[in-house]
């Protein structure tokens, strides 16, 4: 990724704390325009905790979190996705008893302050088409797929206009073709300058489609680079991909 791309979020020495367990120990970062960051880590290394802080979720017991030089620590959720730092969620948050053309055109509704419910519908049908969802607008949330719904959580997601698109483990459970079209997909998000951070269990899928990534483990930053730089580091075989 050229560093000479903007950079649009900051992460500053944030921590938090849950009772005696410190999810989160001074982590700082940043993310740049059109990038695709990854980020990786074993099971309770803070990562959904950080997309949690970044996106209002959670409240940090100390640190700052800048969009465009804009403190947005604290804020509510609701605030911080109108300035287009946007989340999908590891399990997918439909409304089961509505329409997946519902369901996005409702995201715009809310998101974007839309008045014109037609203009909503028909952006809600382009983007049910980019997530290759398109020919199953009409049917119920309840009746798609475990993987249709990530999909579908995704396209909620772009319904919210994001500038930048936290992707929290988007990729769980797809294997062959399926995955290959969800990364394809996200690379056209990309396309449409659309910064995207992909936190991701599946290795190999992370490596093949970030331009940098970072690694936490414990809760603290452990390494950060490109991917041939983490796949060869000390530290990452160590933490989470093992010696061998």
């Amino acid at each position: 990724m050229p560093r000479e791309n903007k950079k649009m979020l900051s992460v500053r020495e944030i921590s938090k704390s849950f009772g005696g367990v410190r999810a989160l120990r001074s982590v700082s970062l940043d993310i740049y325009e059109n990038e695709i960051l990854g980020i990786m880590g074993p099971n309770g290394s803070g990562k959904t905790t950080l997309v949690n802080v970044i996106t209002g979720y959670i409240r940090p017991d100390k640190g700052k979190v800048y969009f465009f030089n804009k403190d947005i620590t604290g804020l509510p959720p609701y605030e911080i996705s109108r300035l287009g730092v946007v989340r999908t969620f590891q399990i997918p948050r439909p409304f089961k008893n509505m329409t997946l053309l519902d369901n996005i055109a409702l995201s715009i509704l809310v998101s974007q302050g839309l008045q014109d419910i037609n203009d909503a519908y028909e952006k809600a049908s382009l983007i049910l088409d980019k997530v290759r969802l398109g020919d199953k607008k009409h049917l119920l949330a309840k009746e798609i797929s475990d993987i249709e719904k990530k999909r579908l959580e995704l396209a909620r997601a772009l319904g919210a206009n994001p500038k930048i698109l936290f992707l929290d483990e988007v990729l769980a459970g797809a294997r062959g073709d399926e995955l290959h079209s969800l990364l394809k997909l996200i690379n056209e998000i990309r396309e449409e300058k659309i910064t995207i951070v992909v936190i991701e269990h599946i290795v190999s899928a992370l490596l093949k489609i970030s331009d940098r990534i970072i690694v936490l483990d414990q809760g603290s930053v452990i390494a950060e680079g490109k991917p041939e730089e983490i796949i060869n580091n000390s530290l990452v075989k160590k933490a989470y991909l093992g010696e061998a």
